[in-house]
């Protein structure tokens, strides 16, 4: 795996976006070395990237004033919206211009960059 997209064409969630890409960062490079098929590994990023948008958005995004409901509208918003690429299709991804609305790790160097 050298290339993980979020891409969402709704820029208003950076603020969210970015730190979760840096916590997957952290657990692909925990877990290097372990001999796991490459299509596991993308299943555990994507697991993980779904399970976190909750606390991720509540951590970094959520005005004071939003209530329960409304966090659970915006986290299914996000979690049906979102789309997840890998490698080739995560860095064709790339080339197209989101406005900042698409985030991509580079697993290599643990670079997060919106676009």
């Amino acid at each position: 795996m050298r290339t993980v997209v979020i891409s969402l064409c709704d820029n208003d969630f950076g603020s969210m976006f970015r730190p979760l890409l840096d916590a997957v960062a952290q657990m692909v490079d925990e877990r290097d070395g372990r001999h796991e098929p490459e299509h596991e590994k993308r299943a555990r990023v994507q697991d993980m990237i779904i399970a976190a948008l909750p606390a991720f958005y509540i951590g970094y995004q959520k005005w004071p004033s939003q209530d329960a409901e409304a966090v659970a509208q915006t986290v299914k918003y996000l979690t049906d919206s979102i789309n997840i690429l890998f490698d080739s299709e995560a860095e064709e991804e790339c080339m197209e211009d989101h406005d900042g609305g698409s985030w991509m790790l580079n697993v290599n160097t643990g670079k997060v960059i919106a676009f």
